[in-house]
Formats: structure tokens, C-alpha cells, sequence
């Protein structure tokens, strides 16, 4: 393997002993160009002495936490002799918060402890890209349903969400589309659409949610401590049809709108970027790192149907009445007419 895929670690100040050259080895390596999302990865660690622990650390390139969850710290297993230590996962968290990360953009910093003292490696950067994911992963019994126009996605309620990674423009966009209440009243408030803008700080969430009393919500929250700003519907939702939503934000304008079946729903000031320009894309519900496990919240029972999300302030009055069509402004574009999304079709 080549020697680029290693790190020496030079302990002997601690009285740990020199490691070797080829302290630190990941597979897979140089013979493998790109990790797909449910690929296993392997870290291997050889030590000239006996230590009592190693890990490896998953940083940025900056060398922050790559992600907020476990995996942030890699525990590896120790040999009968201590002189080995090996671990293997499939680093799916990192597909959740990067989307596809590039070669080279996360580093693996390794590190032993030997009689209480520790002490880190070099870092050695990911050798290989991430293959690109789908452009939306269905995760729980999604079924296809008669939309606004053509199919649309059924969401249960419990334990399922749809997941895309795009881009994005935090300083200006349209959030829209098509959603369908089943008559019974959510008893909490539940997500229609949740949008993670920017990797680090700052970011922020957006989101489309559904209240108690049937109205729709649009709503930023942002890091750094700037105030959560959104608007509500004073509209419930119909019973029985579809209603179109249109949320629009504009730092050089300074305003954020949110309009409902064409008409103004609520507008708040808003001078901040909204995050960065990737953003990753939950539909139905919203992934929340609860203790270092991933768990789907706010799990909404509704059908959705042509979600756009646009880098302009489109005319949220104009009620549109026919299926999107993507133009330059396009930044993601979702019909639901793909049977091969869904678990199965609901008659």
C-alpha cells in the first residue's frame, strides 16, 4: 500500500517507543478510487511497544470534528499483545452530513495511550472520493401516491423520511411546492421539509412544518446565536385537497415571506445568509442526533408533490397550475413520478 496511506508516530518522549513507518493503514487504498455509502472501511494501527488504547479522530481539513455523533471518534479494538489495534465501520455518518466528500477533504488522526499518557499522529487524508449518492434515498415504507400533478410521496407518519443532497444560496432562494393533510390533526407540531444549509458554522435549518391546529409554519434557524425568525399561516389546511406553499428569502432585500395558496401568509426581516452552499434535504420528517444516534422526528403523515427549491425570489401569488419546470434558477427539483422511490403504490 502506498506509503502516503500511513503515519508514523513518534512517541519515545513519552516512553511509549517509536512507531514504525507504517503505524497507520486504511483500507481500502490507492487501489480503490471512490467509497460508496455502505462501504466498510478498515483502520489498522501497529505499535513498536505495548499501548493500552488507540482511536482515531475524524476532523475536517481544518482539523474540527468532522460531524456531531459518535463517529466523530473512531474506538479501535486492542490485540492480546497491545501492539495491534483495528477497527472497521462504514462511516455512513459522514454521508449524512457531507453528502459526497471530495479526496483529501476529511483527515484521520490517529493516536495511543500508554500508562494514562496520549498523544496524536500525523493526520492522513482520505485517499479515495465518496462515490456521489442518489439524488433522494427514501429510508422507511414511503409509498407513491395520485399527486397534484402525476405521482406524489406518501409519507407514514412514524419512522421515515426522503434524503437529497444539493446546492444552495444562502443568500437568496424559493422553497415550494405541494402538500396534502390527511384529515386527522397532528398533536404536535410535525416537518414537511427540513434543509441543513452550510457544514460549519454558520449555518442554518429551514424548515416547512405543519402546527397542531393544521396551519402551515416556515421557519430559520441559524447558529451564532442569532434569533429563530418564521412566519405561520393563519389558513389551516383544507381537509380534503391540495394546498401549495411558497417560502422566499432575500438578504439584499432584507425580507422573508411565506405565502400559502398565493396569499400572504406572514413576512419577517431577514439579513443573515441562510448557511452555506451545499445543503442536505429531508423530506417527511427530520433526521436528529439524539446521543450520538441518529433518530427520525416530527415525522409528518402528509403527501408531498413538485418540491423545487430555486436560487431566486419566485412570485409566490402565482398559484401555479401546472407541473415545475426547471430553469437556470433550478437548484433541486423533485416530481415524484419515480416508481423505483417508493416501497409501494397506495390505491
Amino acid at each position: 500500500m502506498n506509503k502516503s496511506f500511513y503515519t508514523a508516530l513518534l512517541l519515545s518522549s513519552l516512553g511509549v517507543g517509536i512507531l514504525s513507518a507504517d503505524t497507520l493503514s486504511i483500507t481500502p487504498g490507492t487501489e480503490k478510487t471512490t467509497v460508496t455509502p455502505g462501504e466498510q472501511i478498515t483502520f489498522t494501527l501497529n505499535t513498536d511497544l505495548p499501548a493500552d488504547s488507540a482511536a482515531i479522530k475524524v476532523t475536517d481539513q481544518k482539523g474540527a470534528p468532522a460531524y456531531y455523533n459518535q463517529e466523530s471518534t473512531i474506538a479501535l479494538k486492542r490485540s492480546a499483545d497491545g501492539r495491534t489495534f483495528t477497527a472497521a465501520t462504514v462511516l455512513k455518518n459522514i454521508f449524512y452530513r457531507f453528502g459526497s466528500p471530495r479526496q483529501g477533504s476529511l483527515r484521520f488522526v490517529p493516536s495511543i495511550t500508554r500508562n494514562g499518557k496520549t498523544i496524536e499522529g500525523a493526520a492522513v487524508p482520505n485517499p479515495w472520493r465518496f462515490e456521489k449518492l442518489p439524488d433522494l434515498q427514501a429510508a422507511g415504507a414511503i409509498r407513491s401516491a395520485d399527486g397534484k400533478f402525476g405521482g406524489a410521496a406518501h409519507f407514514p407518519g412514524s419512522q421515515a423520511t426522503m434524503k437529497g443532497f444539493k446546492k444552495f444560496d444562502p443568500q437568496c432562494g424559493t422553497i415550494e411546492g405541494w402538500i396534502y393533510l390527511p384529515p386527522l390533526n397532528p398533536q404536535s407540531a410535525v416537518c414537511a421539509m427540513f434543509i441543513q444549509s452550510g457544514d460549519t458554522s454558520p449555518w442554518s435549518y429551514q424548515a416547512i412544518r405543519v402546527t397542531p391546529g393544521r396551519a402551515l409554519q416556515y421557519l430559520v434557524y441559524r447558529s451564532k446565536g442569532k434569533p429563530t425568525v418564521g412566519a405561520v399561516s393563519s389558513k389551516p389546511i383544507h381537509k380534503d385537497g391540495w394546498v401549495y406553499f411558497c417560502a422566499t428569502y432575500d438578504t439584499k432585500a432584507g425580507k422573508m415571506k411565506f405565502h400559502v395558496d398565493g396569499q400572504l401568509a406572514g413576512e419577517k426581516d431577514f439579513t443573515d445568509p441562510a448557511g452555506g452552499t451545499s445543503a442536505s434535504i429531508e423530506l417527511g420528517g427530520r433526521i436528529h442526533n439524539q446521543g450520538g444516534s441518529y433518530q427520525i422526528i416530527e415525522s409528518a403523515n402528509i403527501l408531498l408533490d413538485e418540491i423545487r427549491i430555486s436560487n431566486t425570489v419566485r412570485d409566490g401569488a402565482q398559484v401555479p397550475s401546472a407541473p415545475f419546470s426547471a430553469d437556470a434558477n433550478t437548484l433541486t427539483l423533485y416530481h415524484f413520478d419515480d416508481p423505483s422511490l417508493f416501497t409501494d403504490a397506495v390505491k
